[in-house]
């Protein structure tokens, strides 16, 4: 996507995005490192957060 001269273009894309994705996912399971976030560590009430 490009600006040019008061106009938005939107060209398509000439690679495939999500190519190899598949490997890592299968490289992610393998070494067990597929876990869903949050694990209980995380502090989504936001009780700690500081705020700048």
């Amino acid at each position: 996507m490009e600006v040019e001269k008061e106009r938005i273009i939107i060209k398509p894309i000439k690679t495939r995005p999500r190519e190899g994705w598949d490997n890592a996912f299968r490289l992610m399971y393998e070494k067990k490192d597929d876990t869903l976030l949050p694990d209980g560590t995380v502090d989504d009430a936001m009780e700690n957060w500081e705020w700048k």
